[in-house]
């Protein structure tokens, strides 16, 4: 790898986060953690429109359906289960809503192949476990093709938890159902 003279890493785009205002400025939609004043990427011969294809590609998986996720609640609080700060615990790479992730899923999580009745899942793409983020100081490097950080067995436990206690409550089924039904719902749709 070069270094330039003044030393660090060669990247093939720096993102000043103070001030970023269109998706020019932040081509891959990267949101970044508290502290951090920029992120990186290294030299890997992607263009920013490959990575995003491999952050956004499907691979048929269905988790939940996928206004459920949108809808859900995290354990133990009315928070939404995908809330930025429930996310960044569980060690997700956060993303801005974007055309391709209209509603700024994480990196490897999307909107999939849908079910038998029509109904689109959550999916995972191989990116949810083949991106990572190394951090040091106020600076952020996205490593594309790198083990993720983040632990996937407690992201399914969180999201079971979260299913089984909106099963078990009837005001966290009301709120849930509310989410998901249409205004005119009737009982039936609700069971």
């Amino acid at each position: 790898m070069r270094r330039p003279a003044a030393g660090g890493f060669v990247t093939a785009f720096t993102l000043a986060v103070v001030g970023v205002s269109s998706a020019a400025e932040n081509p891959r939609g990267i949101l970044p953690a508290p502290g951090i004043d920029r992120i990186e990427t290294l030299p890997q011969n992607w263009t920013d429109a490959e990575a995003n294809w491999f952050y956004d590609a499907g691979q048929g998986s269905r988790l939940v359906p996928y206004d459920w996720i949108l809808a859900l609640e995290q354990p133990g609080t009315e928070e939404r289960f995908l809330a930025d700060a429930h996310l960044r615990d569980l060690g997700l790479i956060l993303r801005a809503a974007t055309p391709g992730n209209p509603d700024g899923l994480p990196v490897g999580f999307v909107r999939d192949a849908a079910y038998d009745d029509g109904t689109p899942a959550l999916g995972l793409t191989c990116a949810a476990c083949h991106t990572a983020v190394i951090t040091h100081g106020s600076t952020s490097w996205i490593v594309d093709g790198a083990p993720a950080a983040h632990d996937l067995e407690r992201f399914l436990r969180r999201l079971t938890a979260a299913l089984e206690e909106t099963d078990a409550s009837d005001e966290r089924f009301a709120r849930f159902a509310a989410r998901v039904l249409p205004a005119t719902a009737d009982a039936d749709d609700r069971d």
